[in-house]
């Protein structure tokens, strides 16, 4: 009986041993594979906030939305909109998106882009924040 479970426990144990190797052989396999496949580009964006002087919220948007317009013409654009706090009249938020960095830099140093900094700085009350992601 004993020489019995001894060689049932040692048959288990050379099919389990076995079973392991073939997994991860598999597995080293897979991670090779994918280790070689080209990265995935990502979007980038962008998530700039702005305050405005009271009383400089039209003014403001006058200057943003042709910033606006023309960035949803730009060939790397995804999303480019604007947004003004329903709660804090004078706080606005731009959300955009962009198909990588080069299309975010192509769109940084536009025509568009450079006016509509040039024009901001005398109706902002602080800096603006800008993250990046």
């Amino acid at each position: 009986m004993k020489v019995k479970l001894i060689l049932i426990a040692a048959i288990g144990l050379a099919c389990l041993v076995s079973c392991c190797k073939t997994e991860k052989k598999n597995v080293e396999t897979v991670v090779t594979e994918t280790a070689v496949e080209e990265p995935k580009k990502e979007k980038t964006v962008i998530v700039a906030r702005v305050k405005v002087k009271e009383g400089k919220e039209a003014d403001f948007l006058k200057i943003a939305l042709p910033l606006v317009e023309a960035t949803h013409r730009e060939e790397g654009n995804l999303y480019y909109e604007l947004y003004q706090s329903p709660k804090q009249a004078t706080v606005f938020i731009f959300y955009e998106e962009y198909v990588d960095d080069q299309a975010f830099d192509a769109h940084a140093n536009s025509e568009h882009f450079k006016a509509f900094a040039a024009a901001v700085p005398e109706l902002v009350a602080e800096e603006m924040k800008i993250d990046r992601f």
